[in-house]
């Protein structure tokens, strides 16, 4: 079978049109040539180039790994500026690790040229995750999914999985086999998220209005150990009650699509705290104290808190 490879203007190609170029790449089914080399060392640079191949989708699902547990921008951030360093270097190793079969040159010049601009897409994204927009390692490989340079590796790694003019196959790409992301859960007003009070909770209760555009959850923290945390939904308000009397650390994160399982937002996350404690003292409904949390600019009573040193 003939197989001409893409150029690099793959890159820059949607997704139908990488998919479009690649079957026109394969090329018509022919016999194979009586030139084309099949002797012992084109299969022994075969075997050597498929095992820089996998050594590659090591490294990188290696690389990739700590950005998709990352449950804060700062660690995901830190992450990317890991992977990209890992990206570049496995590059490198992929053009200088040994020979390349002739059937595959092309496609291994492309497969560079693609690493590339993965990492400029992981630095553009790291970017986005500074900022605050994209927050969660979930959410930050569910946005690098659909990111250009992943797009056209896919359609490489396709290519490299068809035989070519010697009749070898390779196998690349696994990492990029991502599994589907979670479906945001949505957090209901007033739902207790984390509960540590004792069998015997006191009759203290705090009284809790979101004033901002996003969803809010709030903790009440004393000694550095959270001892309940509320949801409460962008414009509403919630009362958590059963509050031992005493002076809390009151903390607060707001944003979008929340991950249960890392109890965070995955998009336009914030983290604040008031600056002076709440008092809790047993009260009725009536007379419960109140506190109101907002996204937008910090005011004169909360600061932004650094999101690894946020309590969880």
């Amino acid at each position: 079978m003939v197989r001409t490879i893409c150029t690099p203007l793959l890159l820059a190609l949607s997704v139908l049109a990488v998919l479009a170029v690649l079957a026109a790449c394969a090329g018509p089914v022919a016999e194979p040539a009586t030139t084309t080399d099949t002797g012992p060392g084109s299969a022994l640079a075969s075997d050597s180039y498929q095992a820089r191949l996998t050594l590659l989708d090591d490294q990188l699902a290696a690389a990739l790994a700590p950005i998709r547990q990352a449950r804060d921008p700062d660690t995901v951030e830190s992450a990317m500026t890991a992977a990209v360093s890992a990206i570049s270097e496995a590059g490198d190793q992929l053009g200088q690790g040994g020979p390349v079969p002739d059937a595959v040159r092309q496609a291994n010049t492309v497969l560079a040229d693609g690493l590339s601009q993965l990492e400029i897409d992981l630095m553009s994204l790291r970017e986005r995750v500074h900022r605050h927009e994209v927050c969660t390692g979930p959410a930050a490989m569910e946005e690098l999914n659909g990111a250009p340079s992943v797009v056209a590796l896919r359609a490489i790694a396709a290519g490299l999985a068809l035989p070519g003019d010697d009749g070898r196959t390779y196998r690349w790409g696994s990492w990029l086999q991502v599994a589907p992301g979670r479906a945001p859960s949505p957090l209901v007003n007033g739902t207790v998220l984390t509960d540590r009070r004792s069998g015997h909770p006191g009759d203290g209760g705090l009284e809790i209005r979101n004033d901002g555009p996003d969803d809010a959850v709030v903790l009440l923290s004393k000694a550095g150990t959270v001892l309940v945390s509320i949801a409460v939904s962008a414009g509403q308000s919630a009362r958590v009650a059963g509050i031992p009397e005493g002076d809390y650390d009151v903390a607060y994160t707001t944003g979008r699509a929340w991950d249960p399982r890392l109890s965070a937002f995955g998009r336009a996350c914030a983290f604040r705290r008031f600056t002076t404690l709440t008092r809790v003292v047993t009260t009725t409904a009536a007379t419960a104290h109140t506190v109101t949390v907002r996204s937008g600019p910090v005011d004169a009573g909360s600061i932004n808190v650094p999101p690894r040193e946020f309590p969880r």
